[in-house]
């Protein structure tokens, strides 16, 4: 069953009136957990492990507002002039680890909007960590570890599993 929410704002001011519309699916928008809840991982999309498509990413202008890690998923906030028409972020990464201790491991946010709308939108994103940790294990012969993710142009964190 698909259950959706529409939420319209009818904004009236200085002789203008505007009406803002938005909804969100269930299959839309990832289920971002509280610091005890498990992650509904098939709400969010894999990190994607590529040299030529980290060289080659490009992105569309938004605002980083931050980051966190729940369970195995890396939670970005960003904002972006929008609401209305086709958007796509992509989490990438070469896959090359940075020698030091811990290791640190660059990775790009990619953003393609093809939205005519301006609206402030302000969005959660959620991308599955497990394949990179895949990737650390076969490349480091271990079962845990630690990884400075190092995303291009905003900040860091630490991703300890």
């Amino acid at each position: 069953m698909n259950k959706r929410k529409v939420l319209v704002l009818i904004l009236v001011g200085l002789g203008t009136v505007g009406i803002v519309a938005c909804s969100d699916s269930l299959n839309d928008t990832p289920f971002i957990p509280g610091d005890n809840e498990p992650i509904n991982k098939a709400g969010c999309d894999d990190i994607i492990i590529s040299e030529s498509r980290y060289t080659k990413a490009e992105s569309d202008e938004f605002i980083f507002n931050g980051m966190d890690i729940k369970s195995d998923s890396l939670i970005l906030t960003v904002q972006y002039g929008g609401g209305c028409g086709p958007t796509s972020f992509e989490l990438i990464t070469d896959g090359l680890f940075m020698e030091s201790d811990p290791v640190q491991l660059n990775i790009f946010l990619s953003f393609t909007d093809e939205d005519p709308c301006e609206m402030l939108v302000t969005r959660d994103l959620c991308f599955d960590l497990t394949n990179l940790v895949n990737h650390y294990k076969d490349s480091y012969q271990t079962d845990d570890g630690t990884i400075i993710l190092k995303i291009r142009d905003f900040n860091s964190i630490t991703y300890t599993f």
